[in-house]
């Protein structure tokens, strides 16, 4: 098949002032997050099955650089949508490698488990429209379970902080590391590079990722430069 050019997709732009859920400006905030998410699914549903193809390759690369993938024995992802960065040719390369691998399970009150996956499982879409591996109630893992949590998210800043898609879903699963010094799971998000902002708007219940994977770098967060990543 012959190449295509390229689409452009246009940098994000996002204020330099973090807003926290506690603040005067809450509403201000959520309505930042809103505007974020509308604009980030747009650029990513402008990727051709060519851009998507060739990042996800770039990024599983980049992924099994880092010691956090080669020190994990058990690796949860997702199943990418709407133009999501795409790390399944990383689950691939882990299940060669002995790994085990999860795709999470959305549970009835909106937390996740994890069910085991490879390239046999079944799958059945979810309420959300989701693909999950079907598997028995027994086999699934929870979230301490894991040694590394790659993430989906819409936007990421230098802190770590994340935006998702406002179900809270993993910010629910893995409250727990916020209150604790060994960081276990390590979570790591993955994304486009475009996705990348300096500064995000933050909620209190936001749980921040370690590092963040895109198609082009490893970001590490810089939270001794941002308030927002103390929590």
């Amino acid at each position: 098949m012959a190449a295509t050019a390229s689409r452009f997709v246009p940098s994000l732009f996002i204020p330099s002032i973090i807003f926290r859920a506690s603040d005067p400006m809450t509403t201000h905030s959520e309505e930042q997050r809103t505007a974020l998410r509308a604009r980030v699914i747009a650029q990513r549903k402008a990727l051709t099955d060519e851009q998507l193809q060739r990042a996800a390759h770039a990024l599983s690369h980049l992924f099994e650089s880092t010691p956090e993938y080669q020190q994990a024995t058990a690796i949860a992802a997702y199943w990418p949508v709407r133009g999501e960065a795409d790390a399944r040719p990383l689950l691939e390369r882990a299940l060669i490698a002995g790994k085990r691998v999860y795709l999470p399970i959305v549970r009835a009150d909106s937390t996740l488990l994890f069910a085991p996956y490879d390239a046999d499982t079944p799958m059945e879409n979810n309420r959300l429209g989701i693909p999950e591996p079907q598997v028995a109630a027994e086999r699934l893992a929870a979230p301490r379970d894991l040694d590394l949590v790659i993430l989906p998210l819409t936007a990421f800043d230098d802190a770590g902080n994340r935006l998702g898609m406002g179900g809270g879903f993993y910010d629910r699963s893995f409250a727990f590391l916020r209150d604790e010094v060994r960081q276990r799971p390590v979570l790591a998000g993955a994304a486009h590079e475009f996705q990348h902002s300096e500064r995000l708007p933050v909620c209190d219940w936001d749980v921040p990722a370690q590092l963040v994977v895109t198609d082009e770098r490893v970001h590490r967060p810089q939270a001794d430069l941002y308030e927002a990543a103390a929590h």
